[in-house]
């Protein structure tokens, strides 16, 4: 069994991180409250909870204090969510378990009692409202561009089940990456990675969906020149929850919710007007940031980005089995740097690696016999 010790009457801080590939954890320590103070790298002011909800890719660090005095020894716990399974294994071993004790503890089991409140049976975020980063920031007041992206998994050809984005399943080219071409393509002025608005006129100042340079089927890639916020307002038709990590950036998590976020009526269609009641609510104050945050089944998330670091960066659901099957897009941004970006030979070498696409995920149409 594992054993952490600490010294009496102290604080002492505590970083969670889950590692896992799907489950969700409830995490505690027996008879000691938690004072979260990080979020995902961003310090909050210090709100204590008995029982800490962490999805795969999320982290917190809670301070406790060892000044318990019922016992020396206790139980730190981490029980999966396992009402979010669809078919739990009979072996599956829910709950993992360790012994924090006290310096010179004379018990080696512990006999600590456990929090009364009941636990969490549906996978979603803890609830972040009054977590508040010690380093105020205001969000944009207004996002340069929104889109708005569907979330849920399909069966199609070969009756395999996918991810998708909108229309969008993600499939990875590992000799050909995504941004090695916008490289190459930006440095040419390949008129593919030039917006264009319905009147077929070049509009190089807002985000787009890059549909000319990409095939948005299995490759969704939206792209910024210059600083941009864009808003991302991310619908969850699927009926598990997704934790929607982005890399390069933390964005503002403005508002999260079950169901429909509020329209003006019922059966509006998705966008800035309509989405009114929404905004008009939204506290731009001082909002969490993080990397990681999900969106539960058959709810929604509203985050606000502000795109300034040039690259290509990936959002994703970080159940790893939801990536694979494609719950991926990427964002081209600050594309006007990446023009006169150089890939380094090391890189291009790579992709040249002979067997190159050992290791990688069999095409779909492998499958093909096992579907009939």
């Amino acid at each position: 069994m594992p054993r952490i010790n600490l010294d009496r009457n102290k604080s002492h801080r505590l970083r969670i991180i889950n590692v896992g590939a799907f489950a969700e954890f409830q995490f505690q320590i027996d008879e000691h409250e938690m004072a979260v103070t990080e979020v995902d790298g961003t310090d909050v002011h210090p709100v204590s909870y008995h029982r800490l909800n962490i999805n795969p890719a999320q982290r917190y660090s809670v301070v406790i204090s060892s000044d318990v005095t019922s016992s020396d020894a206790f139980w730190m716990r981490a029980r999966m969510i396992t009402t979010c399974f669809t078919d739990a294994p009979k072996t599956m071993q829910a709950d993992a378990l360790a012994v924090v004790a006290y310096e010179d503890a004379k018990v080696s089991d512990p006999t600590s009692k456990d929090w009364e409140e009941r636990l969490e049976q549906e996978c979603r975020d803890m609830n972040t409202t009054d977590l508040v980063p010690v380093e105020a920031m205001v969000a944009p007041s207004e996002p340069d561009a929104a889109f708005y992206l569907r979330s849920n998994f399909e069966i199609g050809a070969y009756r395999l089940s996918r991810g998708f984005f909108n229309q969008s399943s993600w499939r990875p080219s590992a000799d050909s990456p995504t941004l090695h071409r916008a490289i190459d393509g930006l440095g040419t002025g390949n008129e593919t990675f030039q917006a264009v608005d319905e009147g077929n006129h070049t509009n190089d100042g807002r985000a787009f969906v890059n549909d000319q340079a990409f095939d948005d089927k299995r490759e969704l890639v939206i792209q910024t020149t210059g600083i941009q916020v864009v808003d991302l307002l991310v619908s969850n038709f699927d009926d598990g929850n997704h934790p929607l990590h982005l890399h390069g950036y933390k964005y503002f998590v403005l508002a999260q919710g079950h169901g429909y976020p509020p329209l003006t009526h019922v059966g509006a269609a998705i966008d800035k007007a309509s989405l009114a009641p929404l905004y008009e609510t939204l506290d731009l104050s001082n909002p969490l940031r993080r990397d990681t945050a999900s969106v539960e089944a058959f709810g929604w998330i509203l985050l606000r980005v502000v795109m300034d670091n040039p690259g290509t960066w990936a959002f994703h659901c970080h159940v790893s089995w939801h990536a694979e099957a494609g719950l991926l897009m990427q964002f081209l941004t600050r594309s006007e740097e990446l023009a006169t970006a150089t890939i380094p030979q090391a890189n291009l070498d790579l992709c040249n690696a002979p067997e190159i696409m050992r290791g990688v995920g069999p095409d779909d149409s492998v499958y093909k016999e096992f579907a009939k």
